[in-house]
């Protein structure tokens, strides 16, 4: 059915968010400093005016930030020192930066209170006209005060209801959650691995520990997946440098005990292979030499010993509907128990060791979180002492994963009345249901875990995250990661040296049809603000 343009007299009857496009580009630019430097734009005069007038970027304490503009790409900056050093970087050390000398100035307050606005015809933003436009004083939030505008507008109420409710209902209900939780703890592992270590070795007799969704409180939909990381009981483990590698020697018919694999592989040592940032290899003098090549620990061997005892003791045990299954390059054997009647659970068992051998780089704790926000500053210490989780991945060398880390952030990054958590939780619902529906190949919710951290970064106090502004956040956040899936790259938030990619080898022609799911969910939510469709 056709539906009204909004912005000229046509009626459009086919994809309106293409009509948009092609016949209404955004040529409205927000002029306040908070919003110029993200690009803010708009399609037409009226959707400025209202952004301007319940935006609480516009407060007189946001507004007075420096912009500065590179003559050469147009980028914008907030300090002298950051144009320098992009004009250093990106244009040679004989380029010379371009610096309005209004922005020497500091914001007067007389100023404060009107909005700079600008209307751009062409892509090129470097040529900056500026006139003035009076819009009412807005009075900074958390005062005794009138509340912010942008948090009374009637549209941004109700969608933010609408978008709670959908929210509410991704969530698994407490009693599945509790249900499944006993079950999988006192039902499965517990008499399982009570068998597996009834030998005298106890190698798989370490701490269980909850892991993934569980541990950081974002499982959404049912309560049908849990990660556990199984400390190994592995006590004279050392890291070794010396970047020996190993190749897989396909040999059939070795052991005919493990029924499960259609072959068993075997590991020989070669020399000069050096290993991918992120990972390390490990040297053992205690362990069982059936876990080593030489003196180093083997992940495939540890793999396959594990999952040989664990597949025996389903066989007889009294444990019921549980198989097992096993992902030959990732870190975890599954087990999956499904009973007619009851929704499926799978089990990730990661065999996992931990060190303090290795450090977070000492960069990631200068981030803005952990300068700007109180509960980051009092994170820090603590996060600082969290040991490192080493995990079998690759079949021959241990992932280094924050895991423990990045459980302790996700438990603490959220403030009362804020939405961060919500935001992530809402998103990685609407991620599991476009991959139900279309192929995502490789596309996990890792990277989405770590793009929750960065954005935060972006915007670390609790103000710009209040739950009153959900839909404003969770609109922001789409826009930030379509344009990451665009280019392709979400880096470890652990990794100060920019050396890792969560999206290294994965599809591009995948990563752009996943960043246009984020773009038509963001216009959803758009439509929501201004009254709209439900979602």
């Amino acid at each position: 059915m056709p539906r009204d343009c909004g912005y000229c007299p046509q009626k459009v009857s086919g994809c309106y968010r293409g009509h948009l496009d092609s016949n209404h580009q955004r040529k409205f630019v927000c002029g306040y400093e908070a919003c110029f430097s993200k690009h803010t734009q708009f399609r037409g005069k009226d959707d400025l005016e209202k952004h301007q007038n319940e935006t609480k970027k516009h407060l007189p304490n946001n507004s007075g930030v420096k912009i500065q503009i590179c003559n050469s790409c147009s980028k914008r900056f907030t300090s002298d020192q950051a144009i320098q050093q992009h004009h250093k970087d990106k244009h040679g050390p004989d380029a010379k930066p371009t610096i309005n000398p209004k922005n020497k100035e500091k914001a007067s307050s007389k100023n404060l209170s009107k909005a700079t606005v600008r209307q751009v015809t062409t892509p090129d933003m470097s040529e900056f006209k500026e006139y003035k436009q009076n819009v009412p004083k807005i009075v900074p939030f958390g005062q005794n005060h009138e509340p912010n505008k942008q948090q009374n507008s009637p549209t941004l109420v109700e969608a933010q209801s609408k978008l709670h409710e959908y929210y509410k209902t991704v969530q698994p209900t407490k009693e599945d959650r509790i249900k499944s939780r006993n079950l999988i703890r006192d039902e499965i592992l517990k008499p399982l691995l009570k068998g597996v270590n009834k030998d005298k070795e106890n190698l798989y007799n370490g701490p269980l520990e909850k892991a993934g969704s569980a541990a950081t409180n974002t499982k959404v939909n049912k309560a049908d997946e849990f990660d556990f990381d199984l400390h190994l009981n592995i006590k004279d483990i050392e890291l070794d440098k010396s970047n020996i590698g190993y190749t897989l020697t396909t040999r059939t018919g070795i052991d005919p005990n493990v029924k499960s694999m259609k072959e068993q592989k075997i590991v020989s040592t070669t020399d000069g292979r050096l290993l991918h940032h992120g990972y390390v290899q490990i040297t053992s003098t205690s362990a069982p030499d059936r876990l080593k090549q030489g003196d180093h620990l083997v992940p495939r061997l540890i793999h396959e010993d594990l999952f040989k005892k664990l597949k025996e003791q389903i066989e007889i045990s009294k444990v019921k509907d549980v198989s097992i299954q096993r992902n030959p390059h990732g870190p975890a054997i599954t087990l999956t128990y499904h009973k007619p009647g009851d929704h499926h659970i799978d089990i990730d068992l990661s065999p996992s060791l931990f060190t303090n051998d290795i450090k977070v780089d000492e960069g990631v704790w200068g981030r803005s979180f952990f300068k700007d926000n109180p509960r980051g500053v009092d994170l820090v210490d603590k996060l600082k002492e969290v040991p490192v989780l080493l995990v079998p991945k690759k079949e021959d060398c241990w992932l280094i994963s924050h895991e423990k880390i990045m459980k302790k952030m996700f438990n603490s990054v959220d403030g009362p009345g804020t939405c961060r958590k919500e935001c992530h939780k809402t998103l990685k619902a609407d991620v599991l249901n476009w991959k139900s529906k279309e192929q995502f190949e490789g596309m996990s919710t890792n990277p989405i875990k770590h793009h929750l951290l960065w954005y935060n970064d972006q915007h670390p106090d609790d103000e710009y995250w209040s739950s009153k502004n959900l839909p404003i956040c969770y609109n922001d956040m789409l826009e930030d990661l379509e344009g990451r899936m665009r280019d392709g790259k979400i880096p470890n938030y652990f990794d100060d040296k920019d050396k890792t990619n969560l999206l290294e080898g994965k599809d591009p022609e995948m990563l752009n049809r996943f960043a246009d799911r984020l773009r038509d969910r963001r216009a959803e939510v758009k439509r929501l603000e201004n009254g709209g469709m439900e979602t």
